[in-house]
């Protein structure tokens, strides 16, 4: 599992938390918005973890030259490896 499970269980837990609270007949507006902010920031944090990973996880293929990618110490772009044809035409109707 690439999220840690620290933060796994952390958004679990503020998931049972708001399950819990919303089941209560007397719950009050203030319970379920601090339930619901509570949710919310795990599920943010989780987030920023996922998107740190990803990050790191694509700054390190495009470093080691993944297969299929291109080598950023060979220099040049894509565009310097294909002859682009830049034409104007007029269509001729018979």
């Amino acid at each position: 599992d690439k999220v840690g499970a620290d933060e796994k269980a952390k958004v679990e837990a503020a998931v049972k938390a708001a399950e819990v609270v919303l089941k209560q007949k007397d719950a009050t507006k203030e319970q379920m918005e601090k339930q619901s902010e509570e949710l919310s920031k795990a599920a943010q944090k989780l987030g920023e973890l996922m998107y740190a990973q990803a990050q790191a996880q694509a700054a390190a293929e495009g470093a080691g030259g993944a297969p299929g990618g291109r080598d950023p110490g060979a220099g040049g772009s894509a565009k310097n490896d294909e002859k682009v044809v830049d034409a104007e035409f007029t269509e001729v109707k018979k």
